[in-house]
């Protein structure tokens, strides 16, 4: 029996970058019209911060290991517009009754569903699955899951090895073991004290 190996199909890296920054985008400027409008039925009046986070935002992902940076502005109700470096694209967008997104981009329309994780973020974009990752902080050990801490695996102050675990967690019930995808000089307090990349 031969070896196959399953190639899945993603969309172009222009249309993934553009609606993943869009996707997020629209997510947090939800999140803080919530948040303005809870204020005003408060009778509180919301700081001047909080009414430009929903007008223009800068977002930042990372999409196979390159980090992209857009300027993006909300234009009327139902449009944005995108800029990065001195490129400008203006999108449309609809909400769907099942939480995606309808986008129109240069006439044409994509439908758009995500999933944030802890570890990034899960787009569909017509159908075809995209992965967007978190900026990895070598001095934050972070668990993909959420759990509690059950023991670390280390002494403190010893160096941690690429591949090697760390620190056990417990998730319903079962432990798991976490390793560390560089070397590093481990404290239990989770600081780091120095990074030794081999």
């Amino acid at each position: 029996m031969s070896k196959r190996s399953v190639m899945t199909e993603k969309p172009p890296l222009a249309q993934t970058v553009l609606l993943g920054a869009l996707w997020r985008t629209y997510r947090f400027q939800l999140q803080k019209q919530q948040e303005y409008m809870q204020m005003l039925e408060r009778g509180q009046l919301p700081p001047p911060g909080l009414h430009n986070e929903l007008i223009s935002r800068q977002m930042e992902l990372i999409y196979e290991k390159v980090k992209y940076v857009f300027q993006v502005d909300k234009t009327s109700p139902s449009s944005y517009e995108l800029r990065i470096g001195s490129t400008s694209i203006s999108v449309d967008i609809h909400t769907l009754t099942d939480d995606g997104l309808l986008c129109i981009v240069a006439g044409k329309k994509h439908v758009v569903y995500g999933q944030e994780f802890p570890s990034g973020l899960r787009l569909i974009i017509d159908g075809k699955t995209c992965l967007f990752h978190e900026e990895y902080d070598p001095t934050q050990l972070r668990s993909t899951m959420p759990g509690k801490l059950v023991r670390f695996l280390c002494p403190d102050g010893a160096r941690v090895h690429a591949d090697r675990p760390y620190a056990e967690i417990e998730v319903s019930h079962e432990h798991t073991q976490y390793t560390e995808i560089i070397s590093v000089v481990w404290c239990s307090d989770l600081t780091l004290v120095s990074l030794f990349v081999t």
